[in-house]
This record gives structure tokens, sequence and C-alpha cells, in this order.
């Protein structure tokens, strides 16, 4: 054979090679299979892009509905209702994702069964190291953001979309709305606007008092009573101007790296008639992560960690959170959700409902249905029938006495 024959039928070879594993990839894509997704398509796409890009990608391929196709049928175990709210399973998608609202139908048939956007700004704003504010620390299980990532295309954009969306497609899907205020603003008219803005179309309103849009100075203020006091009394007002059906519930979300006496405090704050709030969201991601990391981290100094090394310090708090409220403050569990085993822990330890985050950037769309299943069947070998049974059953109670205002679950 000639040596142009035989280069001939070696390009052959590796066209036909390179078409028969882009038709087996798309396919093995297309099913949504959990070990294509975390053992070649992710790890190709963290050497092909940049996490930022990676991310970009995401949203533009679940904006176009080219996502896989998802067979899975939630088991009425993990069905429930927070605050009001009817979930067909209690796994839901975290804020951080999709901040702007563009690919809310795609991510809902994804199998999540709640939806959170955001941080959400009155004004279009954008992060001052957007370029490289993302490092994906895979060895540890975990994403470290920097501080100035934090960016939205504000109320002119998200607005229009969403009164079209809850209007005219007349869509019926959980939203959340984890609002947030621009960098030069004042912190109370903010949050004050979002409630009233985003209160005909959220289901329920995240009020973020450890946001990346936060100065240094802020946050540590918003941890002291009176001034969480004055945000909680405006945020109220600003939910009783709607008829009833439209007073959406209120959670706060708190960070990871408060002292006991903090978060007794807030906690204490939110007991108060005029600064109720429905429930909690815990945790955000982490400032202080010492953790003897694996993973190098040199690109960003300063920034926030999420993901495993923060899910034992999340399911403490979470469980000393339901301490502080006898249970009866509906609690969303966050941070380092993997598996079945980790969202089973968490709502033992008093969560109602669960987010994923780092997880699902990690691993793709199929970790969705695997904690899904996963926590079904944990759930169903230890006698539950349904998973608001399990809520805080790892927690022992204190018989209190106070008055805890106003709202019931």
């Amino acid at each position: 054979m000639s040596s142009s024959k035989f280069v001939r039928k070696v390009k052959a070879l590796v066209k036909v090679t390179c078409y028969a594993g882009f038709i087996s990839g798309g396919l093995l894509y297309y099913r949504n299979d959990e070990k294509f997704f975390r053992q070649i398509l992710m790890p190709l796409s963290r050497v092909a892009m940049s996490p930022e890009s990676a991310h970009k990608f995401g949203i533009f391929l679940c904006k176009w509905n080219l996502i896989p196709k998802n067979d899975y049928e939630d088991l009425p175990v993990l069905s429930s209702t927070i605050c009001g709210i009817k979930l067909n399973n209690i796994v839901g998608l975290a804020a951080g994702y999709d901040k702007d609202g563009e690919a809310i139908k795609s991510l809902h048939k994804l199998g999540f069964g709640f939806i959170e956007l955001g941080t959400i700004m009155p004004e279009e704003e954008y992060g001052e190291n957007a370029k490289k504010s993302t490092l994906q620390l895979v060895e540890d299980e975990a994403i470290l953001s920097s501080y100035d990532n934090n960016s939205s295309k504000g109320h002119s954009f998200l607005v229009p979309k969403m009164r079209t969306l809850r209007r005219r497609e007349e869509y019926k899907e959980i939203i959340g709305f984890n609002i947030g205020k621009n960098k030069k603003s004042n912190y109370v008219n903010d949050i004050s606007l979002n409630v009233k803005v985003f209160s005909p179309v959220a289901n329920y309103l995240v009020i973020n008092i450890d946001s990346e849009s936060l100065s240094e100075n802020l946050y540590d203020d918003l941890k002291k009573k009176e001034n969480l006091r004055t945000v909680l009394i405006e945020v109220n007002k600003a939910r009783k101007l709607f008829d009833e059906e439209k007073q959406r519930p209120i959670f706060l979300k708190l960070s990871p790296d408060l002292t006991n006496n903090e978060l007794k405090d807030i906690v204490d704050v939110t007991k108060e008639k005029n600064c109720a709030v429905h429930g909690f969201i815990i945790s955000n991601s982490k400032l202080d992560y010492n953790f003897n990391l694996q993973s190098k981290y040199h690109d960003i100094q300063n920034g926030r960690l999420s993901g495993k090394p923060l899910r034992e310090k999340s399911t403490k708090m979470i469980e000393e959170v339901y301490k502080l409220t006898s249970g009866k403050a509906a609690i969303i569990g966050v941070g380092g959700i993997l598996s079945g085993r980790d969202a089973y822990e968490k709502v033992l330890a008093g969560a109602s409902a669960l987010q994923i985050y780092t997880g699902f950037i990690l691993y793709g769309p199929p970790i969705v249905n695997k904690i899904k299943r996963e926590l079904s069947e944990l759930l169903i070998n230890d006698g539950y029938k349904n998973v608001s049974e399990a809520v805080g059953k790892n927690v022992k109670l204190q018989q209190k006495r106070f008055n805890w205002i106003p709202f019931l679950r």
C-alpha cells in the first residue's frame, strides 16, 4: 500500500471516529447521562473554557432550550408546602446562577422544584472583576468567587420579562427573587423598591444581608439589631401595600460567618411584630475559607467560598436557627449539597426546602435528579411518607415560651 493511500485511510478513520464520538456524545447529553457529564463533559468544559465563559455558555443553552431531556418523575415523598408555596419537589436552584431570569423555563425543566433569581438590583450594574471572578476548586468540590463579581441588568431588563412570563404566558412555576442594592445607593430605599416592584410576580422574596453588593461597613451594620430592625420595618411596610394574596413571603439569607450571638440577635429581631420574616436561607457563601483546601486559588485572594467545605457549618447553623425559632420558621438549606445524603442531613437538621449551586456548576444537570432520587430513597427507607415529616427530626427542641410573630409556614 502506498503512503498516500495509507494517509487517506487514516484520515477517513479519524473522521469516522470523530463523527461517531460526536453522535454518541450528543445522545448521552440528550439523555442527561450522569457518568457522561461527570467524567467527560464537565471536565472537558473546564479545560476548554474559563468558569465565566462556561457559565455564559450554560445560560445560552438554557435560554434556547438546548438542554438534556428530563424523564424523571418526582415522587410524592418530595412534595411539600412552605410558606403557602406548593412545591413538586423541595430541591431548588440557589441565587447566583440565573441572576437576570434568562433561563427560567429550561432550569425548571431540568427538574428543579423552584428557581431563585438574583441578586437583583434596581439599576444595571456590573462587577469590577468580571473577567477573572470565579475559580472551580474541583479537588475540594468548591467554588471561589471574587467579591467584585456581583452584577445585575436591573429592573429595566427583568421587570418587562417577568410581566410577560407571568401575565401573557401565565407561567405558574415557583420563582424567588433575591433582592439587593446598587453599590452607591441607600440600602433601605433599594430593598423597599425591590419589594414593591417584584411582589406582583414573585412567589417569595429574599433579603440578602450578606450580599457582595454590600460594603464591609454596611454588612457589619446590618448585623446590629437596630439597623436590621429599621430595614425589616420598611420591608414589611412595603409588603403590606399589596392585597393579602400578593404579600409575598420574606426570607433572610444569612452568612455562615455569623457568631452565635449575632445569629441570636438577628433571630430575636425577626420575632418582633413589625420586623417579622417568614423564614431563613442558610447559608450564603463563606468569607473566611481557611479550610486547608487542596486546590490552588492564588488568582483570587479575596472572595467567597461555596460547596463541600461549607456543608457541615451550614447544617449546624440550620439546626441552631431551628432551635432558636422552636421549629416555627421555614428554613431553606443550602451549602455543600452534592448528594441525597447531604440533602437528608439538612432536612433532619430543620430545613423544609433545599437549594444547590456548586454541585450544579461542577457536575451539570444530572445532579438534580441524582439528589432527588437518593433523597427519596433515604426518606422511604426510614419510613417517611413525606419529606415534611422528617424536618428537624434530629433536633431536640427546648420547651420555651415566646411569641413567634406572626406567620405560619
